[in-house]
């Protein structure tokens, strides 16, 4: 480990890489959340109140992405500074969401005068948020893999993102809960207005606390390394990295098609549309459906970490993945209704004969495979990078360099310094735009 770890605390910096994850995942459940006090200032616009979030989140899905490519490419040159990177992109985030904070103190509630002109200022900020995400996920993993090559930082970044899920899913089945047992005593719009204030306020502590904790555990500056015999490195020599890192990479990125791909067909799409058959509320239903469901993500993800056998690798991974497609004709099992209450099964399957407990365990255990899968990726993935052996390109490379009869030796060494951070980028990149195409 290195010594920046060993000067402090332990526990302390298993928070700091956990509020690391969470705050990764931040920016985007700050939009989503938030949807509908934005939704109030566009009641005189029904245009921009019925299309204004796809707006939104087209304009960051497409940022996270090109800034996620160029947050890969920038990475595989080598020389970056991880530390500076992932620290400058925490303060930029919170400056986006203290311009949010600001807007809700001095908005009306409802009837903004120009709502056109606030709807400007929202896709400035999208687009400012998910600059910022991508290249602080990008940067966050490269450093996890540089400080420990292990995978446990990158577990504990994981681990993160997942309790960030919990604590949402968690709120919303309160307000929920809440929304059906007590009456307001405020307008829907000032309820909206407290909640989006509330939301962007604990956004803003997170990303700041995070920041804090960062400059105090992270003194020295950690570098990607750069491709050795390039100084400094060409665009083509960065190509050529990218491609011999990807190219034994190729089973993880199978992976993350499959599990995620699986993943965000049936939920919450297909989950989302399937009703009791019991006498608990639709509302609830599918609210508790979230909880379980990123409850699952958590335990599985804390998996592998806890017990480093069950790390899934390589062809183990991928049988794993196409095992998961198993869920869904067992899902198209259960009661799935349209919105106009018709009965529907997607898969030409008899719907309605799932009984509700064994599908919340499904939706449960469909979380902990999603999880387990996620973390096994992103700690394998490095480190088959790192523990491989490349022995052509790298007897090519001598001889390039006329150094192949001073280094014989070599040839039994891991791969490449720095390849295993490149990877982590490049499976971050991958991860991101599986989920932005999903969501889009």
């Amino acid at each position: 480990m290195d010594s920046a770890a060993t000067r402090s605390s332990p526990l302390v910096l298993q928070a700091t890489f956990v509020l690391m994850g969470m705050s990764t995942l931040a920016p985007f459940n700050t939009l989503v959340t938030a949807s509908e006090y934005f939704r109030d200032a566009f009641t005189d616009v029904p245009a921009l109140a019925s299309g204004f979030n796809s707006g939104l989140m087209a304009v960051f899905n497409a940022t996270s992405v090109v800034f996620g490519v160029l947050a890969a490419l920038s990475g595989s040159h080598g020389n970056i500074n991880m530390t500076r990177r992932s620290q400058k992109t925490l303060l930029l985030l919170c400056a986006a969401t203290a311009i949010l904070l600001v807007s809700v103190m001095v908005r009306p509630i409802e009837h903004v005068s120009s709502p056109r002109l606030y709807y400007a200022l929202l896709l400035v900020m999208s687009a400012v948020l998910a600059l910022g995400m991508a290249l602080f996920q990008s940067a966050t993993m490269a450093l996890c893999v540089m400080l420990d090559r292990t995978g446990s930082f990158v577990a504990l970044v994981l681990l993160g993102q997942a309790m960030q899920g919990v604590v949402s899913s968690v709120i919303g089945l309160i307000g929920v809960l809440f929304a059906g047992s007590t009456k307001a005593d405020a307008p829907q719009a000032y309820q909206n207005q407290r909640a989006a204030f509330s939301l962007f306020l604990s956004t803003f502590g997170l990303l700041l606390l995070t920041f804090w904790l960062m400059s105090r555990q992270f003194k020295e500056q950690y570098c990607t390394p750069a491709p050795s015999g390039e100084h400094p490195p060409n665009t083509a020599g960065v190509l050529q990295r990218i491609w011999r890192v990807q190219k034994r990479l190729w089973i993880y990125t199978a992976s993350v098609l499959l599990v995620f791909g699986l993943t965000l067909t049936v939920y919450p799409s297909l989950t989302s549309l399937v009703r009791p058959l019991t006498d608990i509320q639709p509302s609830v239903f599918v609210a508790l459906q979230y909880v379980l469901f990123n409850v699952g993500d958590l335990i599985g993800r804390r998996v592998p970490a806890a017990v480093p056998p069950l790390t899934l690798r390589k062809r183990g991974l991928l049988v794993f993945a196409l095992a998961r497609l198993a869920y869904v004709p067992v899902l198209c099992a259960a009661n799935v209704v349209k919105p106009s209450g018709t009965q529907q099964s997607s898969c030409r399957m008899c719907s309605g004969v799932l009984p509700d407990a064994a599908f919340m365990i499904t939706v449960l255990t469909l979380g902990m495979t999603t999880g387990w899968a996620a973390t096994s990726i992103m700690v394998g993935g490095p480190a088959s990078i790192d523990d491989e052996t490349d022995h052509v390109a790298l007897e090519q490379q001598l001889e390039e360099d006329g150094e192949l009869a001073e280094a014989e030796g070599l040839l039994d060494t891991p791969a490449p310094s720095g390849d295993a951070s490149v990877a982590a980028m490049l499976l971050t990149l991958q991860l991101v735009t599986g989920l932005t195409l999903a969501c889009g």
